[in-house]
This record gives structure tokens, sequence and C-alpha cells, in this order.
């Protein structure tokens, strides 16, 4: 019996062991196979990362040349139309050239015509000026109720070899600037023009009129000759500009006593 039973013994120790090895071996496949799935998914993960790159590198190169030509097209269309800048800028209770316009002017070696626009605040001075260029764009156009342009900006482009300036103002009566602010304005865009364009909204009136008396008073008190010399005006027309009266939104028809007559 004794025999018998460690015979027994033995069988169910081998069968276990059997069992076991099985065991082992099935969680030994199991680990391969999920070690396997692993290195599959880890792949996989370093294919789509690869991909991703390689998008994101053509997604960047793509928007790197396309910010590019943006900015090459920007810059020959800078050179080639210029942009606006700060002309006269007040601060500190003064009138002042700014140091862009110094710099630039001063690079200018050809014949220079300006063209310069005085009048009211937002009565679409800038606009005009864009216009001049055939352009939309330019000077700053602001829709708030308040003027938008301040001191005086310049608009520059070669035309036909000459240097041709656009002189944008800061417009008159504006209730944040007093009577001499305006008169100095005036001044400057005077002095400083070939031509000036007195822009004008819907009727010529009483302040209009002041302006261009003031006009005739600027001239004199300016003197063309030399010290010791006589002034006889006779060149004063050479210092100052050819005047336009651009009257815009006129409601009114032109005519005096029944008969049509010129602006």
């Amino acid at each position: 019996f004794r025999s018998r039973a460690e015979a027994y013994k033995a069988i169910l120790m081998e069968q276990i062991r059997a069992e076991e090895e099985i065991y082992r071996q099935d969680e030994l496949k199991r680990l391969q196979q999920e070690e396997e799935k692993k290195l599959q998914r880890n792949k996989q993960e370093e294919i789509r990362k690869g991909l991703e790159k390689e998008e994101r590198e053509a997604r960047e190169k793509a928007e790197k040349e396309a910010r590019e030509k943006s900015e090459k097209e920007a810059r020959e269309k800078v050179e080639k139309e210029g942009v606006p800048i700060q002309f006269i800028e007040f601060k500190e209770e003064k009138f002042a050239i700014s140091a862009e316009a110094k710099k630039f002017f001063s690079s200018i070696t050809n014949e220079i015509t300006v063209i310069g626009v005085v009048g009211i605040y937002r009565s679409g001075k800038s606009y005009l000026m864009n216009r001049l260029f055939r352009s939309q764009a330019g000077f700053n156009l602001g829709g708030q109720q308040t003027g938008c342009t301040k001191g005086l900006w310049s608009w520059t482009r070669k035309e036909e070899g000459k240097t041709v300036v656009l002189l944008d103002t800061e417009g008159f009566s504006d209730t944040a600037n007093g009577p001499d602010y305006d008169s100095h304005l005036f001044i400057l865009a005077t002095l400083l023009s070939s031509y000036l364009i007195y822009n004008i909204k819907s009727v010529i009136d009483e302040s209009t009129l002041g302006q261009l008396g003031f006009m005739s008073q600027i001239a004199d008190k300016i003197c063309t000759k030399k010290p010791g010399k006589t002034e006889t005006g006779e060149t004063i027309h050479h210092h100052f500009p050819k005047l336009m009266m651009l009257v815009r939104d006129a409601q009114f028809q032109l005519k005096k006593d029944g008969k049509s007559i010129n602006p």
C-alpha cells in the first residue's frame, strides 16, 4: 500500500510539474506576445511621430515661405510706393521734424514736389491724399469723431524722375487744440508745399476766408532778400505754393444773377 501511495504521489507531482511547465510556457508566450505588441506599438508611434514631424516641418516650411514672400512683397511695395511717416510732430510745446523724416529726406538728392492739404478735421483730407497716389491705404483713416492725423505726415514716391511728397496735416478746429496751434500748422503747410489744397466741406465760410487772409499776412512777414537789401516782393511767389480750393459735397448751384459761374 505504501509503494502504491508513493507511486501515486510521484504521478501527481509529475502532473503538477507538467501543468506548471505548461503555465510557465503559456506565461512566457504571453509575455513575448505583449513584448511584440509593445514593440509594434512603439514602432507605430515612431512612424506616427515621424509623419507628424514631416507634416509639421512641411507646414512650417510653407508658412515660412509664405511669410518670406509676404515680407518680400511688402518690402518691394515699400520700395516702390513708400509708406507714410511722421514728418513734423508736436512735443514739448513746439513743432519739430521727426528723426525718421530728417534721416529720410536728407537722403533725397533729386527735385522734390510737395503737395500739401489743409482743412477742418474729419473732412476727408487723408482719404483725398491716398487717392492722389491711387491707393486705398496709406495715410491712416480714422472712424472716430476726433481727428486721427497728428502733426504733419508725409508720403513719398518717385514719379517721372522727381520725388513727389504728399503732406497730410492735422485738421483745424479740433477741440483738443487751440487757435494758435492751427495757425502754426497752416504756416508750416504753406511754406513747405509746392501745391496746397485747401479742403472745404460743403461751403466756403468765414473761417476759411480768415485762414486765406492769414496767408497774405504771412507773405507780409517773409523776407526773401539778404539783410541790407530792399524787399520788393517780386520773388515772394517763389516761396508760396500754388493754391487749390477744393469744395467737397457741395449741394448748391453755381449761379449768379441767373447765370452759371465757374467755381
